[in-house]
């Protein structure tokens, strides 16, 4: 059985910490900023941080790191443009005594052979191996032309990982399905539409033979309703065998996990046999199930999710792989039941923050963390797929997902627009099994004398020596880091940043990959002020301030932020105050501001954040749907949460499309107003979560024809509205602008409003420069900031 850590020599080098030497090499701005790592890998939410403890305190600005390890993974794969791999074969890295690795700012002396560390200031000298390596290294020539290896010259490598990177032998890639029968999921055919997904998903890695691990992939499946099934998936089997365990209170794994878990190579008849007799052998059985009535007299199958999580477990704890699971009832059964804890009366309150926690007062509320970083110690990540017709409880049931850093997709009122959203869950589904994930990711992140790690924001579990364990990384993940000055003394002239992944790729093969940066430092407080990053600054106040929404009242939360941004206006009016500097966002507010630079955007990101759905004090949001935001963001890229802050907004009729499909040539992008709203046009309007397709009541008859054909969109029964594929230049054009929309990110599902219909306020809720019931318009609150 695999034991946690899995890669123990990993972190043997830090077990002693000691206090490092303020260092202070010779870095010039021009130099830090040519030799440090693409922004899309490491941002700052300062360009320029502070010398001193002391200017530190003065600006209260967070010293924020936004880290996205393999941001550029897919733009490399596209280009062939591969990051330099370098092998030592079986000698140890060249590191320095803090744990550093060689990087472009390492300061070397060929003559001696010895070099400085940016990260303490320590000398130490190269090892001789090393310095008369080969091309292993990516270097040739003589020993004078050191300075010429990849490790000088890109902020950006990767190492093959030895022996002492590792355990165990790396395993193959393993999809392991967990599905909930039950009388919602087979009746509105969720189950039907998963097999399918996953034999679609199958049969294309099959045949792809040039996809790096599509040979190599197993699979598994579970279903559970009141009794767990696990289905046995034989070589030359026309039907699966299912082994059903009844008896919740006894666990145990009723086979080997090679029963279970079968090559898609060998078993892919046997496993498509199988997907195409699951919603079929269940939809005979649902009839039979135990029906009970919830509060909302809204029937509700019985659910033993807790148990077949840990049979599961039982099934992968000695492989790892990805668990995706497909749930539509709150568990009932068995260790790990869920209450209703829902209380509309406390959304807003001060103790609305007891309904975002997860569920901890009971042994079955406490099972849901325990079980996630027991899943995250052996490097299983979960992905859920939720469809609440009810209270779920998503934030108990998104501990999952945050320890493991799963992917969660929650799709609720299925019986509006149930067609896109059932093509949405078969989208977001294919997009998982076939996404180039990295697997059994250690992550460490190292900073230079002088400063150290506050807090981390991000899904994954964080050990006691700073290590995040993430059993899964994508390109799409991040994690926030927030930095603090704990030395009083001057700090050097720079900030360095060097962050280590050590992870499993699609080839099975043990990677290190390094990524360095450098960031000045001054003693100049408008310097600071100047350089401040405000998406990054932005991404850092969401991150932050749902980890504060879980402990504080979200209204102290929102003061907060204004307090904030009263203390910049001040701050900056006291070093410049004679300047003035134009703020025009998108067009659509023209006034004057005191700030410079991309901080002149602060207000509107202040004024968007206090009426986002994350953060507003609006009674009639949904607790479940709250959590849904809550959780799903925590390691989301800069982009989803800009789009979640400040959605996009278009109008689409008036707009002449092109018959040829550019992605440049879009409608213009609208000022979030109602202003810009009509009742003849048609608008689209996207937060990474949803993407609102508002139809008026008077819009031109002509265009929707080209959408839903000639039937009157008015008349159409709302659960049937659905954009249908039609072979006309519109309709192909308003397609590929959607496709373009949803791949801003991993959940964006299509929802047609109409006019007058019930569902409109959602529109307007986004629409963040105008005037609510409890908020004043964005022009409001600048002068009210301003004066």
């Amino acid at each position: 059985m695999m034991m946690w850590p899995l890669y123990n020599s990993y972190s043997q080098k830090e077990e002693t910490k000691k206090e490092k030497p303020l260092s202070n090499l010779n870095l010039e701005p021009q130099e830090m900023q040519t030799k440090s790592c693409s922004n899309n890998y490491i941002s700052t939410s300062l360009k320029t941080f502070p010398k001193t403890q002391d200017l530190d305190l003065q600006t209260k600005l967070p010293l924020s790191v936004t880290i996205q390890p393999f941001a550029e993974r897919k733009k490399e794969m596209k280009n062939n443009q591969d990051i330099p791999v370098i092998n030592y074969g079986k000698e140890n890295f060249v590191r320095c005594e803090c744990g550093g690795y060689m990087n472009p700012f390492v300061q070397p002396n060929f003559m001696s052979f010895h070099y400085t560390c940016p990260l303490c200031g320590t000398t130490s000298n190269f090892p001789e191996w090393w310095i008369n390596s080969n091309s292993q290294s990516g270097y040739q020539g003589n020993n004078m032309e050191l300075n010429k290896r990849v490790e000088f010259s890109d902020s950006v490598i990767e190492f093959q990982a030895n022996s002492k990177y590792q355990n165990r032998q790396t395993s193959d890639p393993i999809y392991f399905f967990l599905i909930e029968i039950s009388e919602y999921t087979i009746n509105n055919n969720l189950v039907a539409l998963m097999c399918k997904s996953i034999k679609k998903w199958i049969k294309s890695k099959l045949i792809d033979k040039e996809a790096s691990n599509s040979q190599s992939i197993k699979v598994g499946i579970i279903c559970f309703h009141s009794v767990v099934d696990a289905i046995l998936i034989k070589k030359k089997s026309k039907r699966p065998e299912i082994i059903t365990l009844g008896d919740l209170t006894d666990y145990f794994v009723p086979c080997p996990t090679k029963s279970c878990i079968v090559k898609i190579k060998t078993h892919y008849k046997s496993i498509y046999s199988a997907l195409q007799l699951i919603p079929e052998i269940y939809k005979k059985k649902i009839n039979h199930q135990p029906i009970k009535q919830s509060k909302d007299q809204q029937s509700t199958s019985e659910s033993c999710l807790s148990f077949a999580l840990q049979i599961s477990f039982g099934f992968l704890n000695s492989v790892g792989g990805k668990l995706i699971c497909l749930i539509a009832n709150r568990p009932n059964l068995s260790k790990g039941m869920l209450r209703n804890r829902e209380n509309q009366e406390l959304v807003g309150s001060k103790e609305e923050s007891t309904l975002l926690n997860p569920e901890k007062d009971s042994i079955h509320g406490q099972f849901w963390k325990q079980i996630a970083k027991k899943f995250s110690k052996y490097y299983i990540s979960v992905s859920l797929f939720l469809f609440p017709f009810q209270y779920l409880d998503i934030a108990t049931l998104a501990q999952l997902t945050h320890y493991t850093a799963g992917e969660l997709f929650v799709y609720d009122n299925l019986s509006l627009q149930t067609a896109h959203k059932l093509r949405s869950f078969q989208r977001q589904l294919t997009q998982l099994l076939n996404r180039e994930d990295c697997w059994e990711a250690i992550i460490r992140t190292r900073i230079s004398s002088g400063f150290s790690i506050k807090q981390y924001f991000t899904d994954c579990l964080i050990s006691n020596d700073d290590l995040l364990y993430v059993p899964n990384i994508s390109p799409d993940y991040s994690l926030n880091i927030q930095l603090q000055i704990h030395s009083k003394e001057i700090i050097s002239n720079y900030l360095f940043i060097q962050t280590v992944v050590v992870y499993t790729n699609q080839e099975s093969k043990r990677r290190v990959r390094v990524l360095s940066k450098c960031i000045p430092t001054t003693e100049v407080i408008g310097q600071i002020l100047q350089s401040i990053d405000i998406q990054i600054l932005m991404n850092y106040y969401v991150k932050q301030s749902i980890e504060e929404g879980l402990k504080e009242p979200l209204l102290l939360i929102r003061n907060n932020m204004i307090h904030q941004l009263k203390t910049i206006f001040s701050l900056w009016n006291q070093t410049q105050n004679e300047k003035q500097y134009s703020l025009n966002y998108q067009n659509s507010v023209k006034t004057k501001s005191p700030l410079p630079g991309s901080l002149s955007l602060y207000p509107y990101f202040i004024n968007s954040f206090i009426k986002n759905i994350l953060f507003t004090g609006d009674k009639q949001i949904k607790i479940d749907t709250r959590s849904n935001y809550f959780y799903r963001l925590r390691s989301k890229p800069l982009n989803e949460i800009l789009l979640i802050l400040c959605p996009l907004f278009y109008r689409i009729d008036n707009f002449k499309w092109s018959t040829k499909k550019k992605e440049e040539e879009i409608p213009e992008r609208l000022p979030l107003t109602a202003n810009n709203l009509s009742d003849d046009g048609v608008f689209v309007l996207t937060n990474g979560v949803e993407i609102l397709f508002f139809i008026g009541s008077n819009a031109p008859s002509s265009f929707l024809s080209q959408l839903f054909s000639e039937i009157n969109v008015f008349q159409i029964e709302q659960s049937k509205l659905s954009l249908l594929k039609l072979n006309n230049t519109i309709n192909r054009s308003i397609r590929f602008f959607l496709k373009m929309l949803k791949k801003k990110s991993s959940q964006n599902i299509i929802t047609i409003i109409r006019q007058g219909d019930k569902n409109q306020n959602k529109v307007f809720d986004f629409l963040i420069e105008d005037q609510t019931q409890f908020y004043p318009s964005y022009q409001q609150f600048f002068e009210k900031i301003i004066n």
